[in-house]
């Protein structure tokens, strides 16, 4: 079953890269959901909010991740 949270609602994510030892983990908010109501998708946005050492963590992880 889909989750579905609250626009607003604080999360926080845990990533978990094949071959790092250890999860990022980093704060973000719903931006928007769109509960399917109106016959269109189910869906719903959500803004990480990083700081600059995650961000170059991630960016990092991304270089150096295979194409696909």
């Amino acid at each position: 079953l889909p989750i579905s949270l609250s626009e607003g609602r604080a999360c926080i994510f845990e990533v978990r890269v094949p071959g790092v030892a250890e999860p990022l983990i980093f704060d973000a908010v719903v931006s928007w959901v769109q509960d399917g109501s109106d016959g269109g998708d189910v869906g719903m946005g959500v803004e990480y909010r990083m700081d600059e050492r995650q961000r170059y963590q991630i960016e990092r992880l991304l270089k150096q991740a295979p194409p696909g």
